[in-house]
């Protein structure tokens, strides 16, 4: 140890005696060898201390610097003295450390030293003190907000690596999750066991990063490279996919360069699982990308429709105008002229069904079409049909059967002229679509609700006529959709009717179900439901359609409903607790799959699964059931839903379902499936 050469005797000790008992701060002068004996300390010293004399300071201290210091800070504070000596010119120190006084409490002092050589006593050291204890409180509370702050921010990430020397690539640990069974334990353990960024970068990348994406990693995650991209940017993010377990998930390290306490540049890495960000954006890309080819779709539709409309009116106007023109040319002709007039009318009926049909499509679109609720009479309903379609059936030569079932209610209410519309326009398509000579038939039943003074109607009209391929079937009620068929290309139509139909009969609270093979004919059922003109004195149905069900006994048995519409859902609890059955009840896919999951083995005996619902629905819901690894992947499933197209059933087969029930629920059928699935 060096120093610059001070003559201190006795006297010019006594001189500073004088000058530090006037001093405001702590001031002493210790030996910088031995002990580290004081030689002086102002009175100051000794109120810092809490002393009243100099005895009583000596007694608490022993009078030497050791003496003075908390233990535990000694052996650290003596070091950082001495090394700042051997590199200060001035050879000047600065430390902070803990007394305790004698009062017992524990203070904290800044310490400004100065090392001198001198004659008489050697080595010394001058030291002035102050009582920074409050300063520290503060500093220390300030530090806590500040860590606090900065850890809150790196919880949005797993792990935070800090690159503490951009030269040597030096790297600690910020902050990472290494609980038990956490996901992110190992890839962090491995890190800390390594020393250098390159070491757990190479590590990582070749452990935890899917195959596809190390070479590019390799190339994006070079010191040079980042700290490059640092410069220009705040945050320079980089995407990958992690191997978790045997899934690959979306992940992403984002890198920010920081100024550290020592002068050097250092860079923040973040290490963030993005995987359910990245895929709900994959997902909005998807539907957005849906929503172009819809939109296209429909303007291709609509481009092709305005093609076929521009044909099928130049039709029958062709027709017009040359039936007329040939009639002025042959007015002393009766017959002739007839001939026109007759083909004429034809023409001219046949636009304005054209016309006709585009208008309520574009009242339907707009939400300004409007039911009314009329008194009528179903069988003058069917006599009408049959009057108004029996020109058509006898020129094709075809054979029309009509069955009544069960029909108790003829005099019902409703809106007749929209429901006529709907059953001419299926009529009309199986006699058109139908080759000459075909046979045609028309079922009519009546069906039991619940709700009083109401009963639903089925009609089905069937026809062995040319069909529909499985791939139309998807499209028919589309609108300005037509079968790309050489056998129906020669039929006229708008491609709307079939659309219109649908909407009115689903105004109307019901719904059109249809069933076709390609070359052997089409099955449409409408089911609507009707009110009662005289409720009052409405005879009850013949049979009673909940007999079957009333006889079943499953008390003890439990249902999970999977059901998004509460009338739905109430009908069908009601239903199934005449049984003795439990039922309980969750409002959509996902809800069911969580219920299916936290189930104890057992627990229920049969699913009933709806299949429109959003957020997920019943075939993803049942999917995910169906990978389960408890009971539940054996657990018996079946839809009970509107969707029951053949393309349905198989959809429900082909992941998973049991079995199929329609909507409205036929009584006979669910006593069927109850029995078959439900072990008594």
């Amino acid at each position: 140890m060096f120093g610059r050469h001070l003559p201190l005797s006795e006297q010019a000790l006594q001189v500073i005696e004088q000058i530090g008992a006037d001093m405001p701060g702590g001031f002493f002068i210790y030996k910088a060898t031995g002990n580290e004996e004081l030689l002086y300390a102002n009175k100051a010293v000794f109120k810092i201390f809490g002393c009243e004399t100099l005895e009583e300071f000596k007694e608490l201290t022993g009078y030497t610097f050791k003496g003075m210091l908390y233990p535990d800070d000694y052996e650290k504070v003596s070091d950082s003295i001495v090394d700042q000596i051997e590199k200060s010119q001035g050879n000047l120190d600065y430390v902070e450390y803990r007394i305790v006084r004698k009062d017992g409490e524990i203070r904290w002092l800044d310490d400004y030293g100065h090392y001198v050589n001198s004659d008489v006593y050697g080595g010394l050291f001058y030291v002035f003190i102050s009582d920074i204890t409050e300063k520290r409180v503060q500093m220390e509370a300030d530090k806590a907000v500040y860590t606090a702050v900065i850890d809150a921010l790196s919880r949005a990430y797993n792990a935070v690596w800090l690159i503490n020397d951009i030269a040597t690539g030096s790297f600690s640990l910020f902050r990472a999750d290494t609980s038990e069974g956490s996901i992110h334990a190992k890839p962090t353990k491995d890190a800390l066991a390594l020393l250098t960024y390159e070491e757990a970068k190479a590590n990582y990348i070749n452990n935890f990063v899917a195959p596809a994406d190390r070479e590019r990693l390799e190339k994006e995650l070079t010191l040079e490279n980042i700290t490059e991209n640092t410069k220009s940017k705040k945050i320079f993010g980089v995407g990958f996919k992690r191997i978790i377990g045997n899934e690959e998930c979306y992940y992403r390290i984002e890198f920010a360069q920081v100024q550290l306490p020592n002068g050097k540049t250092g860079i923040v890495a973040g290490f963030k699982d993005v995987d359910e960000d990245v895929r709900k954006e994959q997902e909005i890309q998807q539907v957005l990308r849906d929503a172009i080819d819809s939109a296209n779709a429909s303007s291709k539709a609509k481009s092709d429709f305005l093609s076929s409309m521009s044909h099928d009116i130049r039709t029958p106007m062709n027709g017009i105008i040359g039936m007329t023109a040939i009639a002025m040319a042959h007015l002393n002709e009766r017959e002739r002229v007839e001939d026109c007039l007759k083909k004429i009318s034809e023409a001219s009926s046949h636009l304005l069904s054209l016309i006709n049909e585009v208008l309520d499509m574009n009242k339907i679109e707009s939400g300004k079409v409007e039911l009314n609720e009329d008194n009528f009479n179903l069988s003058e309903l069917v006599n009408t049909l049959l009057a108004m379609t029996k020109a058509q059936l006898e020129s094709h030569h075809h054979t029309l059967n009509v069955n009544v079932a069960d029909v108790v209610h003829e005099n019902v209410i409703g809106d007749s002229h929209r429901i006529q519309q709907v059953f001419v326009n299926l009529m009309s398509n199986a006699i058109k679509y139908t080759p000459d000579g075909g046979a045609i038939s028309l079922t009519v039943a009546e069906r039991p609700t619940n709700a009083p003074g109401v009963a639903c109607y089925e009609f089905v009209f069937e026809d062995n006529g040319v069909g529909m391929t499985e791939e139309y079937q998807k499209h028919l009620f589309e609108p300005f959709t037509r079968a790309n068929d050489k056998k129906t290309a020669a039929i006229q139509g708008t491609g709307l009717g079939m659309t219109i139909s649908q909407s009115l009969v689903r105004m109307m609270g019901g719904d059109i179900q249809v069933m076709s093979k390609y070359g052997e004919g089409s099955r449409f059922t409408v089911t609507i439901y009707l009110k009662f003109q005289d409720v009052q004195n409405a005879e009850p149905h013949k049979e009673d359609p909940l007999k079957n069900l009333e006889d079943l006994k499953f008390e003890g048995k439990r249902i999970l409903l999977v059901e998004d519409h509460p009338v739905n859902a109430e009908i069908a609890k009601n239903v199934l607790q005449m049984t003795g059955l439990e039922v309980e009840w969750v409002m959509d896919g996902e809800a069911g799959v969580e219920r299916m999951a936290n189930s104890k083995e057992g627990e229920f005996d049969l699913v009933f699964m709806d299949i429109q619902m959003p957020t997920m629905n019943g075939y993803q819901a049942t999917a995910a059931i169906r990978a389960m690894t408890t009971y539940a992947r054996r657990i018996p499933i079946v839809a009970m839903t509107a969707n029951a197209f053949a393309d349905d059933i198989r959809k429900a087969k082909e992941v998973g379902m049991n079995g199929h029930i329609a909507k409205p629920l036929d009584f006979k059928e669910l006593a069927r499936i109850l029995q078959k699935w439900i072990k008594v």
